[in-house]
C-alpha cells in the first residue's frame, strides 16, 4: 500500500505552529474526522494517546509517526503536518519534531505493520524532511512522496492509482442485494468498496436492502462506467444497464471473493441486452461465467424476491401476536389460559392479535405476487397476488368460497405460473398496434391473467392441498431432540472450504438425489467472532484474545486485560488455537493454577512481532542500498544482525 494513495490534499497541514504535542494530536485527529476516515473521533484520539503513553512515536531526526489501529477507524488513511519551528513531541532523541504523519488503521495488524515499515523506510531518505518542510502546497507534498516511493519501491510503481477526474465518473458500478436485504447486502457492498480501493479502482455501490435502494446509481454514472457488477440473489432493476458490460454473480461471491469478482467483471467484455423485463434479460453473446445465471439460479432469485417482500408481514404479524399474548399475561395472568382467551382477553390485545392475523393473511398473496413480478415485471404482480389469495383461501370450482387451502405450496405454484404466463402474454401482445397498445396494461393483462390463474388454481388447489397436508403430517410426526453440529474454525484466514455435504461430493446419481439431505455447516470462525454474542465470560475471552492475536492487535489485549486476569486453562486453549508458545510458557510457570495475568506474555509477543517488522524493514533498506551506519541510527545492532542473517540464509 502506497503512502501517497492514503494522503489527500485536505489532510495535509503545512507550516503549522502548534504549541504542544497534545495540540498536534488533536489537530490531526480532527483532520481525520473531517475527511470521513473515522467512525468515532474520541475513541480514535484515546487510542492514539494510549499508544503515545507507552512509547513516543517521535522516531528522531525531526520526525514522528503517531498512529492507532482501532475499530473507530472507517478506512485506512494518513494525515500529515509540517511544523515550521518544531514542536516538543517527547522524541526518542529529545529533539523537536518538524514533520508528522498520523496513521489511522482499522483492525488489520498485518497491514498496519506493513504500512509502518513502509513509512519508516521513506523516513530514512535524507531528502524527505528538508523537502517536505519546504513545499508550499499539499499537492507538492504528495507529489514528492509519490516520486520518492517510485524511487525506493519500483515494484509498486505499476500499482499507482490513476488520477481520477471528476467528469470521468466511476470505473466500476455495483449493485448488491440479498433475499433478506439486511446483512449480506451491506457486507458485500463494503467488501467490494474496500477491495476496489486497494486495487486502485473508483467504485460506487448501490445497496438494495430491506428499507429500499440506497446510494442509487444515476444515469450519468451508468453511462460513464466501464463495467457494472450485479452481486445479487434476488432480481434488481436491470433495464438501466442495457448495452453496458454487466457481470452477474451471487451476493456471496461479492462478500467472500470481492477481488476475484472485480477481476472477472473487468475481464468480461460481453454486453447486456434488456428484453423488457427482469427475467427476459440476456447477454448479446454468451456470458463469461454463465454458472450464476442458469435456470436454477434464476428460479432461486425469483423465489427469494417473493420471500424478501413477504418477510415484513411475517415479522410484523408475529410481533403483534406476541404483544397480544404479553398484554394478556400482564393483565389477566393465568386466568387467560384458564378461560382460553390468551391473546384476546382484553380489547387492546384482541385488536393487536387480529391485526397480526391480517398481516399473516397478506403473506401468501404477497409471496406469490412478487415471485410473478420478479419474472414478468409489474403485469405479473396482480395476477400472482390473486393466485396466492386463491391458494390461501382454498378456492375451487366446486367451492368458490374456499375450504381447501394449499398454503405456500399452492402460492409457490401460483407465483411461478402467473409470472411465466404473463411473460408469454406480454410477448404475444407486443405486436398490437400502437393506437390501442394502452389497453394492454389496464384491460388485457389483468382480465386475461386473472381468468387463466383462476381456472388453473381452481384445478390445482385440491391436489396442492393434499400435498400440503401430507407434508405437515410428516413434520408433526418428527419427534426427539435435534442434533446440532457446530464447527469452530480457528484458522488465520476466513473459511473457504465446503459449507454443506453436496460441496464435498463429486457427483450424485439421480436415484439417490431424492433421498439426499444436504446438511449445512454451522460454522463459527474466530476471525468473524466479533459478530457473535457469548454468554460465558471464558468463551468471550477465548474468542476476543485469539481474534486480537490473529489481527496482531496486542495493544487491545493489554488495554482490556490490564487489570483483569484470565483462567489458566483458558489461556492454554488460546495458546493452542493461536500457536503462541509465549502464552503456554506463562501457563506452565503458573504452578498454582487459577487465573493469570497475560500482560508479560503479550509484551513478549509484541516485542517479537516488532522485531520481525524491524527485520523486514532493515532487509528492505539493505536491498535498496542504505548503509549499515544509516540503519543503526534507527535500529539496534541486534535487529541489523538478524536481518543480515536472514538475507544470508535466503542466499
Amino acid at each position: 500500500m502506497r503512502i501517497s494513495s492514503l494522503l489527500s490534499e485536505d489532510g495535509i497541514l503545512l507550516k503549522s505552529k502548534p504549541k504542544s504535542k497534545e495540540e498536534v494530536i488533536n489537530t490531526l485527529v480532527e483532520c481525520h474526522f473531517r475527511l470521513g476516515n473515522l467512525n468515532d473521533k474520541d475513541s480514535f484520539r484515546k487510542a492514539v494517546l494510549e499508544r503515545e503513553a507507552s512509547t513516543s512515536t517521535g522516531i528522531g531526526g525531526g520526525m514522528a509517526i503517531p498512529h492507532a489501529m482501532t475499530e473507530a477507524v472507517k478506512r485506512p488513511a494518513i494525515t500529515a503536518m509540517t511544523v515550521e519551528d518544531g514542536v516538543d513531541f517527547k522524541s526518542l532523541d529529545g529533539k523537536p519534531v518538524n514533520l508528522l504523519f498520523m496513521i489511522a488503521m482499522p483492525n488489520d495488524g498485518k497491514q498496519h505493520m506493513n504500512l509502518l515499515s513502509h513509512l519508516a523506510t521513506l523516513m530514512m531518505d535524507k531528502s524527505l524532511l528538508p523537502s517536505l518542510t519546504a513545499v508550499e502546497t499539499p499537492a507538492e507534498f504528495i507529489d514528492f512522496i509519490d516520486k520518492l516511493e517510485d524511487k525506493l519501491f519500483p515494484d509498486e510503481a505499476s500499482e499507482k492509482p490513476e488520477p481520477l477526474e471528476e467528469n470521468k465518473g466511476y470505473k466500476i458500478l455495483a449493485v448488491t442485494a440479498c433475499p433478506m436485504g439486511i446483512s449480506h447486502t451491506y457486507m458485500a457492498a463494503e467488501a467490494l468498496e474496500k477491495t476496489a480501493k486497494e486495487m486502485h479502482y473508483s467504485i460506487k455501490v448501490e445497496t438494495n436492502g430491506s428499507a429500499g435502494a440506497a446510494n442509487v446509481l444515476t444515469d450519468e454514472e451508468i453511462e460513464k462506467a466501464e463495467v457494472i457488477i450485479i452481486a445479487a440473489d434476488k432480481n434488481v432493476d436491470m433495464e438501466r444497464f442495457n448495452g453496458k458490460r454487466v457481470f452477474i454473480t451471487s451476493v456471496t461471491d461479492g462478500l467472500r471473493k470481492p477481488k476475484e469478482t472485480i477481476k472477472a467483471a473487468l475481464s468480461n467484455k460481453e454486453l447486456y441486452k434488456y428484453k423488457g423485463d427482469t427475467s427476459g434479460s440476456e447477454y448479446i453473446s454468451k456470458p463469461s461465467i454463465p454458472m450464476h445465471e442458469t435456470i436454477a439460479h434464476k428460479c432461486y432469485k425469483h423465489l427469494m424476491s417473493g420471500v424478501s417482500y413477504m418477510l415484513p408481514f411475517a415479522i410484523g404479524g408475529g410481533i403483534l401476536h406476541a404483544l397480544s399474548y404479553f398484554l394478556d399475561m400482564i393483565m389477566l395472568g393465568n386466568s387467560a389460559l384458564d378461560f382460553g382467551v390468551f391473546g384476546t382477553g382484553t380489547q387492546v390485545s384482541a385488536f393487536l392479535n387480529t391485526l397480526g392475523e391480517y398481516a399473516f393473511q397478506c403473506m401468501i398473496p404477497i409471496f406469490s405476487g412478487y415471485i410473478a413480478m420478479s419474472i414478468a415485471d409489474r403485469p405479473g404482480l396482480a395476477i400472482g397476488a390473486v393466485g396466492g389469495l386463491m391458494a390461501n383461501i382454498g378456492m375451487t370450482f366446486t367451492n368458490p368460497q374456499g375450504g381447501v387451502p394449499s398454503g405456500f405450496i399452492g402460492a409457490l405454484f401460483a407465483g411461478f405460473f402467473a409470472g411465466i404466463f404473463m411473460w408469454f402474454l406480454e410477448r404475444l401482445c407486443s405486436h398490437i398496434p400502437k393506437s390501442i397498445a394502452g389497453i394492454k396494461s389496464v384491460l388485457i393483462y389483468p382480465v386475461a391473467g386473472m381468468i387463466v390463474i383462476g381456472f388453473v388454481m381452481g384445478a390445482i388447489n385440491p391436489f396442492a392441498s393434499l400435498l400440503n397436508e401430507y407434508l405437515m403430517y410428516d413434520l408433526n410426526m418428527l419427534d426427539g431432540n435435534a442434533i446440532i453440529t457446530l464447527v469452530l474454525y480457528y484458522g488465520e484466514s476466513l473459511w473457504d472450504g465446503p459449507t454443506c455435504l453436496s460441496d464435498m461430493m463429486i457427483s450424485m446419481s439421480d436415484n439417490i438425489k431424492e433421498y439426499f439431505s444436504d446438511y449445512k455447516l454451522n460454522l463459527v470462525q474466530i476471525l468473524d467472532s466479533d459478530k457473535y454474542s457469548f454468554y460465558n465470560e471464558d468463551v468471550k475471552d477465548v474468542f476476543y484474545i485469539a481474534r486480537s492475536i490473529y489481527n496482531k492487535d496486542i495493544d487491545a489485549i493489554l488495554n482490556k486485560y490490564k487489570t483483569r486476569n484470565v483462567d489458566n486453562e483458558v489461556m492454554k486453549l488460546i495458546s493452542v488455537l493461536t500457536a503462541t508458545p509465549q502464552i503456554m510458557n506463562l501457563c506452565k510457570s503458573n504452578k498454582q493454577g487459577g487465573k493469570v495475568n497475560m500482560c508479560k506474555a503479550m509484551e513478549e509477543l509484541k516485542a517479537e512481532w516488532q522485531s520481525d517488522a524491524n527485520k523486514k524493514a532493515i532487509i528492505s533498506m539493505l536491498e535498496f542500498g542504505i548503509t549499515r551506519e544509516q540503519i543503526l541510527t534507527r535500529y539496534t545492532k541486534e535487529d541489523l544482525e538478524k536481518a543480515e542473517a536472514a538475507i544470508a540464509n535466503n542466499n
